[in-house]
């Protein structure tokens, strides 16, 4: 019975060996991250900074419009604050956090709508997250949210020339640029992360 207990106990840590060696995920971490219609963009960095084991805050930059239709097909830059509650389980942390993001914004033709409009944009962002640390100080994470686009700047037609679109609740031309479009619901948006804890 002892020697049972003995080949169990040295045979788990090996089979397992990312268990046994991974530390608690309570430190600041560098992460790349991918993602659809991520804060900081589809692809980007994010640095997470913990200043309590409950606390991190997050401030990430990167590129938007990466699958691109319409006129408008350059990388757009984005960058994003996000103050995040934490509860650490292990090696595992979940995380609630509510922040701010800002870049430029491309609503390009998408299946039977052809319309193709340009902005700067500012997004108030709410989001859940998973991280989990693995062996050596690697870090993997789970993002799903929601934005909300708060501001913007005048939008621009690009199917016009980048004109200005018309504020159809004021008046409508009949020709010219097309009716600037509501940005007022919601967007959701998911990604992956992997990086280096600290």
């Amino acid at each position: 019975m002892r020697l049972l207990a003995f080949s169990i106990a040295a045979v788990v840590p090996a089979l397992v060996p990312t268990l046994a060696e991974a530390e608690p995920e309570h430190h600041s971490r560098a992460s790349a991250t991918v993602g659809v219609a991520m804060p900081e963009g589809e692809v980007g960095l994010e640095y997470a900074y913990v200043a309590h084991p409950n606390f991190e805050i997050a401030v990430g930059a990167g590129l938007a419009n990466m699958i691109a239709s319409g006129h408008d097909q350059d990388p757009l830059p984005q960058a994003s604050i996000m103050p995040r509650a934490r509860l650490e389980l292990g090696r595992f942390t979940l995380a609630l956090g509510a922040g701010v993001s800002g870049g430029r914004y491309h609503e390009g033709p998408f299946a039977f709508n052809d319309n193709d409009f340009e902005t700067t944009a500012l997004w108030a962002n709410s989001e859940a997250s998973a991280n989990v640390a693995i062996a050596d100080g690697w870090s993997a994470g789970l993002r799903f949210g929601v934005g909300k686009m708060v501001a913007h700047t005048a939008i621009r037609d690009l199917n016009s020339g980048g004109a200005m679109a018309q504020d159809c609740s004021v008046v409508t031309m009949a020709s010219g640029p097309a009716c600037a479009p509501d940005f007022g619901g919601v967007m959701p948006y998911f990604g992956l992360s992997a990086g280096r804890t600290f």
